[in-house]
């Protein structure tokens, strides 16, 4: 089941605005919370420093809320907490539900916490792993064996790390197979993207905090549904606080399986045909031709021809009636295309969703066109 959650750091924020903030994630949908322990650690700068009280507080709330709290740990704090391989009860009292292990432990050990009698799922940094054939790859599928021999699978969780510093995220292609490996052991998996309006607590230089470096500059919405589309479980806004516009779009969209194409319409269209369009929901064609992305599920449209202009790159047209029975087709061009007396030239895919256009080719997935 696909899960969306936002990321609180009482490092920078006061209790009473981290309680509002949760508030209105809960009312919206979203299922998780991702914190950390250690940011001291990682030479942050931290503000408002809350103590064990306090902190217990704010998760106890996170609970009553509903949402499932994550934290970041490693050894240092693991141990100064009270806990060991086989005590995780520390943690249990403060509510946090799964335990993100960040450095420290060993593959017997993780193991070993797997199989804590308090409910407590691990959950593995998938960053660990680099493609199939690296020796990265095999220390994990060896951890992921040990574990399905002598730990519980259903105990574990494996989501990719954050990257505040631009230009330090990933290339979604160089995970897709740490990504496979993890799915063939029926591990769910998770990824962060950014907000665009967030305060910049962990990095005041950069924007955002993503897993994908793509998805530095985009709404968290548009980076959710091709992480969704990639395969993810779930996915989290890494940054502290979101806006609330950002938690809106993102928890609509978050509800259904149909991806949203934002498309910017010309005046040429008539309002008739547009409505008709944006109610539809789309399937491109599993022969994926070379030059564009065709939708025939919208044929039968009566369309008369207008503005039959240049088809650059992404533009979204549809047939109209010098094309026959393809008349209705919804196309969106791959390529520079020349202008066709068959085709109407209705508007641009935004830019925002280029990334996005590979998801739905060779009818992957569903999808409709939204107005941006």
């Amino acid at each position: 089941m696909r899960e969306i959650g936002v990321s609180v750091y009482s490092d920078f924020c006061s209790m009473e605005y981290i309680t509002i903030y949760l508030s209105k994630a809960s009312r919206l949908g979203f299922k998780k919370v991702f914190t950390s322990l250690i940011l001291e650690n990682h030479g942050f700068e931290t503000l408002n420093k809350m103590e064990y009280h306090q902190l217990k507080e704010l998760y106890n709330i996170c609970h009553k809320l509903g949402l499932h709290i994550t934290a970041d740990i490693n050894r240092e704090v693991f141990e100064v907490s009270g806990c060991s391989l086989n005590k995780l009860k520390p943690l249990r009292d403060m509510c946090i539900e799964r335990l993100r292990i960040d450095d420290g432990f060993s593959n017997a050990e993780i193991c070993t916490l797997t199989n804590n009698d308090f409910g407590i799922k691990i959950e593995l940094s998938a960053a660990s792993a680099g493609k199939k054939g690296d020796y990265t790859y095999d220390e994990t599928k060896e951890l992921l064996e040990l574990i399905k021999k002598e730990g519980t699978l259903k105990s574990l969780t494996a989501c990719h790390n954050f990257y505040p510093l631009t230009g330090t995220g990933i290339d979604i292609s160089e995970i897709r197979d740490v990504n496979k490996l993890f799915k063939s052991y029926d591990i769910p998996l998770g990824g962060f993207v950014a907000s665009q309006f967030s305060p910049k607590h962990l990095h005041k230089n950069g924007n955002g905090v993503p897993t994908v470096e793509k998805h530095r500059y985009l709404p968290p919405h548009i980076a959710m549904q091709e992480l969704f589309a990639e395969g993810f479980d779930y996915v989290l806004i890494g940054d502290s606080m979101a806006h609330d516009s950002e938690l809106e779009t993102m928890a609509k969209c978050a509800k259904s399986s149909t991806i949203e194409i934002p498309v910017v319409f010309n005046q040429y269209i008539s309002d008739s045909i547009k409505e008709k369009i944006l109610n539809m929901e789309l399937k491109s064609r599993i022969d994926q031709p070379a030059e564009v992305i065709r939708a025939s599920d919208s044929r039968g449209l009566e369309v008369a021809p207008i503005y039959c202009a240049n088809r650059s790159k992404y533009t979204v047209t549809i047939c109209n009636s010098n094309a026959s029975h393809y008349m209705g087709e919804l196309q969106i061009s791959l390529t520079d295309i020349g202008p066709s007396i068959e085709h109407n030239v209705l508007g641009f895919v935004h830019q925002d969703a280029i990334g996005l256009l590979e998801s739905i080719k060779y009818g992957r997935n569903k999808f409709k066109l939204v107005k941006y």
